[in-house]
């Protein structure tokens, strides 16, 4: 705005600023007039507050919430890709880095459909499959294998808790991933 905001560019030092000083003309109604740039329409908004349904969205869908950058986005889906889908909006815990704060702030934002899980059909599925359910460990994998091949068709989910290869709380977590028909 004034000739000696140019000495405040930092490539120049003060000799150089007094050689060029006299020949620095800027225009007097400079300081009073409209910046070229609107800045509100530049200006990146922060009211990023838009519903998401967590089994079907995308990474660009889910860093419109307000507290989820690029990282988070792409290990929530990462994570629901390895389960099958969300049951319930506290597995968001079990995603590397997502504190419950965050769950609780972000939490109006987020729908479940539960209907969109990818299940697992016991009396199908191979141990490959099986083994790569992150609420299983490999050993209750090959339980379920091995319990299928002595009983063949599986009738209930319930087997697996009565013939002790799944404890209650285990298959509390993973009745909505489990089915046998």
């Amino acid at each position: 705005r004034v000739p000696n905001d140019f000495a405040k560019v930092y490539v120049i030092d003060s000799f150089i600023y007094k050689k060029l000083k006299p020949w620095i003309k800027i225009n007097p109604l400079y300081p009073h007039s409209k910046p070229l740039i609107k800045f509100d329409s530049i200006k990146e908004s922060d009211n990023r507050s838009t519903m998401v349904e967590l089994n079907t969205t995308d990474t660009l869908e889910l860093i419109k919430i307000k507290g989820i950058g690029r990282a988070f986005a792409r290990r929530i889906i990462a994570y629901r890709s390895l389960l099958g889908g969300y049951a319930n909006i506290q597995q968001l815990s079990e995603v590397y880095g997502i504190k419950p704060e965050l769950i609780k702030e972000i939490s109006n934002f987020i729908t479940i459909d539960s209907s969109r899980i990818k299940t697992i059909n016991l009396n199908l599925v191979t141990y490959e499959e099986l083994k790569k359910q992150p609420y299983l460990s490999d050993y209750q994998a090959k339980a379920i294998i091995y319990y299928r091949s002595k009983v063949g068709t599986m009738k209930n989910l319930r087997e697996l808790v009565d013939n002790k290869i799944l404890s209650n709380d285990k298959f509390l977590i993973l009745k909505s991933y489990l089915v046998v028909y």
